[in-house]
């Protein structure tokens, strides 16, 4: 054998009739689980026995496995009780400031307000950013309003974010998402003297603009369909930014099989993250990544919060939309399709 022991087959008979005895011996009872009558059935059996070596070991590891459980258990709650408390904590300064900017006559709304131990949305997050200006201009991309977004702070390194500006007809598509969403807190205001306004076409106008929003209300994934269609079309590059970079099968998927035909797939991600677990996540696809073909790189600097992907200089996306699940399928998105526009190897050359 492998391990150099000599084994020899040994040829065991067995009774018949002492099986037939064994089977006729043996029974069982059923104990409910409300009641101590189970254990004081085993206290007697064990007292019964001269040798209680096997009930004894059992009970013992079974006691043992409920005692980790118990603490696996107490750890979760005060890990639950911590997090509970701290967001609490940070929905009472959001209503604080919001107070603050409804008395200097800006109207805001906060998008379903958590409740600790009543909210059940938690993963529902409003992860929109939109701009819209009489009806004629409109911004999206991943800047938020603060300061580490144009670096005045500076927590995580440089903050590298991107941004479009639109104007034209594909301004309506950013003024009704608005709309949706504040339609959710407020549905009785006539929202036609927002949706009525005439939008002149630009005289530098070309190429195409396609405004749209994902939801995760409605059972359609717009923002991944978005993103593997470029990658499945794509014949010489694909780069994209994403600050979380964790995918699932399909977009891994599409990823790998472009690569793989020739494409050049690059992906940047943040080099001094601003959530370490997450960041943990990202890296362990690095090398599934690496293996296909597809190259990462980090952002040296520091933080890059950009979302975007560039394609063969015609086609592009910028907007709010992270590469991981939650963005993918839990949050509400919203971003801009480009097509031959002259902005799109801007685009690529703020990637190099």
């Amino acid at each position: 054998t492998p391990w150099g022991v000599e084994m020899q087959q040994v040829k065991v008979e067995i009774d018949e009739d002492l099986l037939k005895g064994i089977s006729n011996a043996t029974g069982g009872r059923y104990f409910r689980a409300t009641d101590n009558t189970k254990l004081s059935e085993i206290y007697s059996e064990i007292n019964k026995m001269e040798t209680a070596r096997t009930t004894v070991d059992s009970f013992a590891v079974y006691k043992e496995l409920f005692g980790r459980f118990a603490l696996a258990a107490l750890v979760c709650l005060l890990l639950l009780l911590l997090y509970l408390a701290w967001d609490f904590a940070r929905v009472r300064q959001r209503h604080r400031e919001l107070r603050r900017l409804e008395k200097l006559g800006i109207r805001c709304r906060m998008f379903y307000p958590l409740l600790p131990l009543i909210s059940s949305h938690y993963n529902n997050r409003d992860h929109r950013k939109i701009v819209v200006i009489d009806g004629q201009t409109a911004f999206t991309g991943g800047a938020n309003i603060g300061d580490e977004y144009i670096n005045l702070k500076s927590p995580y390194g440089h903050w590298k974010d991107s941004s479009v500006m639109i104007r034209g007809e594909a301004v309506y598509g950013f003024t009704l998402m608005f709309l949706q969403m504040w339609n959710l807190h407020d549905n009785k205001v006539d929202y036609t003297k927002y949706l009525s306004v005439p939008i002149p076409v630009p005289e530098d106008a070309e190429g195409y603009i396609i405004p749209f929003g994902d939801s995760p209300m409605d059972n359609e994934l717009v923002g991944e369909n978005v993103y593997t269609e470029i990658l499945h079309t794509a014949k010489q590059y694909v780069h994209i930014t994403t600050p979380y970079l964790i995918p699932d099968n399909e977009m891994l998927s599409a990823l790998a099989f472009a690569a793989k035909r020739g494409v050049d797939v690059k992906i940047i991600v943040p080099g001094i993250p601003d959530k370490k677990l997450i960041n943990m996540l990202t890296k362990s696809y690095y090398r599934e990544l690496i293996e296909t073909g597809v190259k990462v790189y980090e952002y040296t600097p520091g933080f890059i919060h950009a979302k975007s992907c560039v394609s063969d200089d015609r086609f592009a996306v910028v907007g709010t939309i992270n590469l991981d699940y939650r963005s993918l399928y839990h949050h509400f998105e919203c971003a801009t399709y480009m097509y031959d526009c002259s902005c799109i190897p801007q685009i690529e050359q703020d990637f190099q």
